[in-house]
């Protein structure tokens, strides 16, 4: 195998009860796999790194164990940890803090929704109304239940400053551990995220066509239902009439009035805008360069409601421009300013970074990554299932090295 990189990687058998978790090694200079190991046992990886000399560069994910098992077994290796983990975890981090401002992210998502279209002419243009599908009876409960999490967690945090453990706590307030714990992960409450899929519908590809057959003067909802299944709609007529009735709200039109000549504003559908932690992360870590208009204007709203979160987009997007830039240089002065921030979850993220600062440092200097290994794991698992309940590790171990 060749002497200068080389990869490690964990790949999971699924067992009776649980998974089971081996190493795959593979020489990156080459892209083939060389061993196969039974385990992810810092022990097993460093025996095989003292019987195989000469390996000068190690590309591997931030588990503890591989930063363990190489120090072991080849103490002069560079390690380099991976950067697709290392921004993984730099979005993990980032998405908890976007779940402290859940309401600033509802606020711009109603501040940003707007129109679409602008009337170049004199013709009125008006946009089709939200759906309304919670009664006051659902808001009232749902009012109620938040109340009631809000009080939790007050209970909460004042039995912790009590000294009370987390099980103690847990058993006085009548729920579970793992509820406890997501309260004491964070001292301000954090608001429910909601649905990732809220607001989307069967009716959305078609919502376009029936605003068109609309401003045609095409007021029939069941002819416009018939038309839609034609071009494949699956859902139901009633999905349909709840969407032309709020055509009819846009245009001032009373319910089962006829027009008869009568001049209506166009409608057109809003454009849409649904932020949760995790679209509000994924826009914020992408690349400027592919920020589009719209998504430039949302990152502004952002960080015009809060100078902490403001603070946290910058130092995200400056962190991302270093990795993938690859600029050490600059690592340095951008682990003192996270760690001086007030913004907790980066704090952390800092830290565990300059506990692996060697390593971290290799990841923004080398070009090695864990990319290339992927398809090699992806050969490995159909292997694997190919032979379940009639092969072991000895058999699979020879398929995988086989040179393609």
């Amino acid at each position: 195998f060749s002497s200068q990189l080389i990869l490690c990687h964990k790949y999971d058998v699924c067992g009776k009860r649980s998974h089971t978790y081996g190493t795959v090694l593979v020489d990156l200079k080459k892209n083939q796999p060389i061993a196969i190991l039974e385990d992810r046992e810092a022990e097993t990886l460093a025996k095989w790194l003292k019987e195989h000399p000469g390996v000068e560069i190690v590309s591997r994910d931030r588990s503890k164990t591989y930063e363990k098992a190489v120090l072991q077994g080849a103490p002069n290796v560079i390690q380099v940890a991976d950067r697709f983990h290392i921004l993984q975890n730099l979005a993990e981090a980032m998405e908890r803090e976007f779940a402290v401002y859940l309401n600033i992210l509802r606020e711009v998502e109603k501040l940003h929704t707007g129109s679409s279209v602008s009337a170049e002419n004199k013709t009125e243009i008006v946009a089709v109304p939200s759906a309304s599908n919670q009664t006051k009876k659902d808001l009232s409960k749902a009012i109620q239940r938040r109340e009631r999490r809000v009080f939790i967690h007050q209970q909460v945090w004042n039995l912790r400053r009590q000294g009370l453990s987390g099980r103690a706590i847990a058993e006085k307030l009548a729920i579970s551990y793992s509820s406890v714990f997501r309260y004491l992960r964070h001292p301000e409450f954090i608001e429910c995220k909601g649905r990732s899929d809220r607001g989307c519908s069967k009716l959305d590809p078609y919502k376009d066509y029936i605003s068109q057959q609309w401003n045609q003067k095409c007021y029939e909802t069941k002819k416009i239902f018939e038309e839609l299944k034609k071009q494949g709609y699956s859902g139901s007529y009633d999905t349909v009439a709840r969407y032309t009735r709020r055509l009819r709200q846009a245009t001032g039109m009373e319910l089962r009035q006829r027009i008869i000549d009568k001049a209506l504003p166009q409608v057109v559908e809003p454009l849409k805008c649904s932020l949760t932690p995790r679209k509000a992360t994924g826009l914020v870590m992408q690349k400027i360069s592919r920020l589009d208009a719209n998504d430039q204007q949302l990152i502004k709203l952002l960080k015009s409601r809060s100078s902490e979160l403001s603070e946290a987009i910058e130092l995200t997007q400056d962190f991302t421009t270093i990795v993938r830039q690859r600029n050490p240089e600059k690592l340095d002065a951008w682990l003192e300013r996270a760690i001086n921030s007030n913004i907790s979850p980066l704090q952390s993220f800092a830290l565990r970074l300059q506990g692996d600062y060697a390593c971290v440092k290799a990841a923004v200097t080398f070009s090695v990554s864990n990319g290339p290994v992927e398809g090699q794991i992806n050969r490995l698992k159909m292997l694997k299932r190919q032979m379940y309940g009639r092969a072991g590790i000895d058999l699979l171990s020879r398929r995988f090295l086989i040179k393609m």
